[in-house]
């Protein structure tokens, strides 16, 4: 029920694909020929979230027809009160873009339901705001904010996003044996609607803003596969995210950045994708933060990472089709002579669509396999987010590539030999 309202409220087109084309090549192999589509169409934006979206003393249809355009369906800003929040609404009903609404009188136990019953009926609506990385000791009260709004409005939202993996003296702290206690713990007390967690792989080591060596976190693959794993286990959507926007230790962001992420959640079978952040955060002290160059400055000027972020998600909605409401069957890890991240499970046989895969050169891979439209997927991932990834793939006759246009095409004249961009994919289909 919670999966069915939350893809209805984000995701509202239907997903039409062109007529199949018949498969001609007898294949070989298990791969069984079938009707399959040449080209498809355009859909709905796959959903992604504005973190710090448009500011409320910037809340014009101009602005957020600015966030639409590059690709938010959901922004998140604090709207002060619910006046503010109001205009902010009638703002953006002039777009496609719905807001998470957070104001002080949903933190107020005597206000709550009078402004939810206010802000329920607002077609730009999408959701209220709960909290973001709580502790344990907030989960019991989180939870009963929840049932106390869905009672009131079950057709939107209540946003709360969790920590990602924290240290050994934090869950010591907590009484906790680790990340999965902690996210057990959450939707166990809280029931959440689905689970949406934070992390920034990408990273330098330096805290200066200078660039540094470009690393990759040990805890960025143990947090996806907890992630996923207690997702599905409650029958939860995953919703994770993209970094956006520079500050401390992390870097100004690339497309090779953007696609380790995107690709990685995506490959994990994450439902929506969140932007940290659009617009610039004004915090106290941002001389330790440093926060810069999101796409959207402080004063509303637009950056370079406006562009280079709507050029992710307009890539990520070519392959939209795929993903959402995709089956992730199984995800693998390998990396020849080297160890594959902590949790996660090695590959030692080869998918049903490959006949033969060699990495190269000490490259690293992630193998992500989905069902989705009848059809299932191979995701073939260089989790490498500096070097390049070489591998010779042999393929089964009648596999097909999907492009990164979208069009589908068949993949058994590819050359043997592939070079993959850092965080970039291959993905496979028969």
């Amino acid at each position: 029920m919670k999966r069915i309202l939350i893809s209805a409220l984000l995701f509202a087109t239907p997903l039409l694909l062109c007529a199949g084309c018949k498969d001609d090549n007898k294949g070989g192999g298990d791969i069984t020929p079938k009707e399959y589509p040449t080209v498809i169409p355009a859909t709905d934006r796959f959903p992604a979230v504005a973190w710090h979206g448009v500011r409320h003393d910037f809340a014009t249809p101009e602005r957020f027809l600015e966030a639409q355009q590059m690709g938010i369906t959901l922004n998140y800003s604090r709207l002060v009160n619910l006046e503010t929040a109001l205009k902010a609404l009638d703002a953006a009903a002039t777009t496609d873009v719905k807001l998470i609404v957070e104001c002080e009188e949903l933190y107020n136990d005597d206000k709550r339901a009078d402004a939810v019953r206010t802000l329920m009926t607002h077609e730009a609506l999408g959701g209220y705001f709960m909290e973001d990385e709580p502790a344990p000791d907030r989960f019991e009260d989180i939870g009963r904010r929840i049932r106390e709004i869905e009672a009131i409005d079950p057709n939107h939202i209540c946003y709360c996003n969790i920590f990602p993996t924290l240290t050994a003296e934090t869950y010591q702290a907590w009484k906790m044996n680790g990340y999965t206690d902690y996210v057990r713990d959450f939707i166990r007390k809280a029931k959440p609607q689905f689970l949406s967690f934070d992390e920034y792989p990408v990273h330098t080591d330096r805290m200066d803003g200078t660039v540094g060596q470009i690393l990759v976190k040990g805890t960025w693959y143990p947090t996806l596969e907890t992630a996923r794993n207690e997702a599905r286990r409650n029958g939860l959507e995953l919703w994770a995210f993209m970094l956006t926007c520079p500050h401390t230790a992390y870097p100004q962001p690339t497309m090779d950045h953007l696609r380790l992420q995107a690709y990685s959640d995506l490959a994990y079978g994450a439902q929506v994708l969140q932007c940290f952040t659009y617009w610039v955060p004004e915090v106290e002290n941002n001389d330790f933060w440093q926060y810069r160059d999101a796409p959207i400055t402080l004063d509303g000027t637009r950056t370079e990472t406006y562009d280079l972020v709507k050029a992710m998600l307009d890539e990520v909605q070519q392959v939209a089709w795929i993903f959402r409401g995709a089956t992730v069957e199984s995800v693998f890890h390998s990396r020849p002579g080297g160890t594959i991240p902590d949790l996660t499970t090695q590959l030692t046989s080869l998918p049903e669509c490959v006949e033969s895969l060699t990495l190269r050169n000490g490259s690293q891979a992630l193998v992500s396999i989905l069902a989705n439209h009848g059809f299932r997927f191979m995701l073939l991932q260089n989790t490498d987010v500096s070097n390049k990834m070489q591998c010779m793939i042999r393929l089964k006759e009648g596999v097909r590539r999907v492009n990164r246009d979208g069009t589908v095409t068949l993949a058994n004249e590819d050359e043997e030999i592939q070079t993959i961009a850092p965080g970039d994919v291959r993905i496979y289909m028969w």
